[in-house]
């Protein structure tokens, strides 16, 4: 988990909504959306990396004795080890690119999740049970890339199962594999 700290402020007021000038849930939701894209890339292409590699590798292995064969034989023996290493080349300068914005992305969602107000529903749109509390967020929006942004983050396999606020800070207890048990 990050060690940075996760400031959540809640606004009631309607007319502190429109004030509000910070980052918001929808502009998060799109980061998220758009870091989960870039780490399936990122896997990809280091699956083609370690592909191209060992293609590479291999052909550097087998390159001396295929051409005195093809010396032997009157055949032309063609090289292709500049053109696997351009393709390594290329690839490690993709996966680096891809790397550096999976970090610029993460670093920019975690600095928005501080400062974001809430979007949460005060007027009527709150469930209450005995056991509990529910704040819809406004206009129905639903934000599931941010939530599974934060279960990564914070290692759970499933949504907090609650959340406490103390005077000294604010708990939050997910379901994992041991609290499950």
């Amino acid at each position: 988990m990050s060690e940075k700290i996760v400031k959540v402020t809640l606004v009631e007021e309607p007319e502190k909504r429109q004030e509000d000038k910070s980052i918001n849930f929808a502009h998060l939701e799109q980061l998220t959306s758009r870091l989960m894209e870039v780490e399936k890339l990122l896997e990809e292409f280091k699956a083609k990396l370690s592909d191209a590699e060992s293609e590479l590798k291999e052909f550097k292995n087998k390159s001396p004795l295929e051409k005195r064969f093809s010396e032997l034989t009157g055949n032309t023996f063609k090289d292709l080890t500049p053109e696997l290493e351009q393709k390594v080349k290329t690839l490690q300068a993709e996966v680096e690119n891809l790397t550096s914005e999976r970090a610029r992305l993460r670093n920019e969602i975690l600095t928005g999740l501080s400062n974001v107000i809430m979007p949460v529903e005060t007027d009527g749109l709150v469930e209450t049970t005995e056991e509990e509390t529910f704040f819809k967020f406004r206009d129905g929006a639903r934000y599931p890339n941010i939530t599974a942004f934060l279960k990564k983050e914070m290692k759970f396999g499933n949504p907090p199962i609650y959340v406490t606020i103390n005077p000294e800070g604010i708990r939050v207890v997910g379901l994992t594999e041991r609290t499950a048990a």
